[in-house]
């Protein structure tokens, strides 16, 4: 499902975080155009790959994603340099490291915003997610961080559906096992109605 201009800059925000916004200064009334992997030649005449470039109003933010992997050496550098070069993405404003590598606040003479994938999975998951796309795309981001070791978020254990029907059983080798009974069918309740003066 393709989602709304409204629905993509929520997603993104959710992706990127608030701080990349504000870094980026991108003119809300304007759509953002994303690049992915855009082939770049770089200085030496190797390709250098950003993972995704956002631009919107003549500003571009570049986006290095990382997935239980590390920078390479001033890869973001490399990155923000190549993309100036090119000419074609406008000014560009800032970057944001989007995994657990660990950047500096400026990179290249500008800010480098640094996000977690448990930032992520906690923005997603606060998220309001109003609008049917925008609201499908959350659950399945949710789904997938939460089978992940780098965005899942302990939420409590899962509610019980049949408690009537549940039966724990705590056993060691060689014991005898522990509460191997059902749980209680009901749990009287006892409500009290009066008046107070």
């Amino acid at each position: 499902m393709l989602l709304s201009i409204a629905d993509r800059r929520a997603a993104v925000d959710v992706l990127l975080g608030p701080d990349a916004w504000k870094t980026a200064s991108f003119d809300l009334a304007q759509d953002i155009e994303i690049h992915l992997w855009p082939r770049l030649k770089g200085t030496d005449d190797r390709p250098v790959e950003p993972d995704v470039l956002l631009t919107c109003g003549g500003r571009t933010l570049v986006v290095e994603v990382k997935w239980h992997a590390n920078l390479s050496e001033r890869q973001i550098d490399k990155q923000i340099e190549v993309v100036r070069r090119a000419g074609r993405y406008g000014e560009v404003v800032a970057s944001v490291m989007l995994g657990n590598a660990v950047v500096e606040t400026v990179i290249a003479g500008l800010p480098c915003v640094a996000r977690t994938w448990r930032d992520v999975s906690g923005a997603v998951q606060s998220h309001p997610g109003t609008g049917p796309g925008l609201g499908r795309w959350l659950r399945q981001v949710d789904a997938f961080l939460q089978e992940t070791d780098m965005g899942r978020i302990y939420r409590g254990l899962p509610e019980l559906r049949h408690a009537e029907r549940a039966a724990y059983r705590f056993e060691k080798p060689g014991h005898p096992p522990w509460l191997a009974r059902p749980l209680p069918t009901a749990v009287p309740t006892h409500y009290s109605f009066g008046e107070t003066t």
